[in-house]
């Protein structure tokens, strides 16, 4: 089988956050939670349609999964955290 060849798509402007870092907007000032669900979400979303649009059920899926928990983030939901919800640790 030949392995595939996946080429990741560089940021324009800044290299991606740490896991503990906040992101920065276009402006320089960090974003907050509800601005990176914002971002996340519809980076997702866009994702998800092309993934849509190439017959890949599963991996559209998964990326409409991001983007309600990012609209869930936006609304300010409460956290959906589970027990062994690898997320909290």
């Amino acid at each position: 089988m030949k392995p595939v060849s996946m080429r990741i798509a560089s940021p324009v402007s800044q290299p991606p956050p740490a896991a503990d870092e906040t992101p920065w907007s276009a402006d320089g000032e960090r974003m907050s939670t509800s601005e990176t669900a914002n971002y996340v979400g519809t980076m997702a979303q866009s994702l998800e349609d092309l993934a849509k649009g190439r017959d890949l059920p599963f991996l559209a899926y998964l990326l409409g999964m991001v983007v309600e928990e990012a609209r869930r983030i936006i609304a300010g939901s409460p956290a959906r955290h589970s027990k062994g919800d690898p997320t909290t640790r």
